[in-house]
C-alpha cells in the first residue's frame, strides 16, 4: 500500500509532501483534514495547523 501526503494549498492547489510508510505519520505541524483511499493508494490531505491567538 502507497501513502500519499498531499498539503491542500491556497487557491486550490495541491502541494505533493511526498510517500510514507503510515497514514498517522503526517509532518509536524500539520493536521489531517481528509482521506483518500483507492485498491493501491491511500491519499492523505493535510494542512497547516491553526494558530491560536
Amino acid at each position: 500500500m502507497i501513502v500519499r501526503i498531499v498539503e491542500l494549498g491556497p487557491f486550490g492547489c495541491r502541494i505533493d509532501h511526498g510517500i510514507v510508510d503510515d497514514p498517522d505519520d503526517i509532518p509536524e505541524g500539520y493536521e489531517r483534514r481528509s482521506v483518500e483511499t483507492s485498491i493501491d493508494v491511500v491519499t492523505v490531505y493535510v494542512e497547516p495547523k491553526k494558530r491560536k491567538q
